[in-house]
């Protein structure tokens, strides 16, 4: 799939705080007077919860918060890509009860990047699972992504020496799959 040329605010609703904040930087990103830990996630995702942890991040997620849902078998499809069960669905929903899910994704992925990444990029993670995830759950009709799409999508993350470019990489193609 072709990623064309995507906007830093539509990427935003992808993957927030793309920047990366450089410690040579030594940037003040919340403007508390302070270059700290803090100044890893500045700003907020929807479902993020306002309890941070000591780099400033969301500490934790609501992954259905705000969100409306075309019909019920769209809000179970999106809670098959969050949890991995099959429940509410039918022998002709086709549902794969392979135990793969979003979180466990997320985790294998930051289990290789440096601890000092992992808030920020766990932040990153959940708002790209919210955005991917909600689409990858409507109709196979209306959606714009779909599971070939989010296999090709979860290998990348695996196979990534470089995550953050990877998720950058990722939610570019995500966002230009809309029309």
């Amino acid at each position: 799939m072709f990623a064309g040329p995507v906007a830093a605010a539509e990427l935003a609703d992808c993957l927030p705080f793309a920047e990366p904040v450089a410690a040579s930087e030594n940037a003040d990103v919340d403007r508390d007077g302070v270059a700290d830990a803090t100044d890893h996630c500045v700003g907020t995702i929807d479902g993020a919860s306002a309890d941070v942890d000591a780099h400033g991040c969301a500490a934790r997620f609501e992954r259905a918060a705000g969100l409306v849902f075309d019909h019920d078998k769209h809000r179970i499809w999106y809670r098959r890509f969050w949890t991995g069960s099959c429940e509410g669905l039918g022998f002709w929903d086709f549902c794969q009860r392979d135990g793969s899910s979003w979180p466990k994704l997320s985790e294998e992925t930051l289990d290789r990047v440096a601890p000092d990444a992992r808030p920020r990029l766990r932040v990153q993670l959940w708002a790209m699972g919210r955005f991917i995830g909600y689409e990858w759950a409507r109709d196979n009709d209306v959606r714009h992504i779909d599971t070939r799409a989010l296999q090709r999508w979860t290998a990348a993350l695996r196979e990534a020496d470089d995550v953050p470019a990877a998720l950058v990489d990722i939610c570019t193609q995500a966002v230009a799959a809309f029309p």
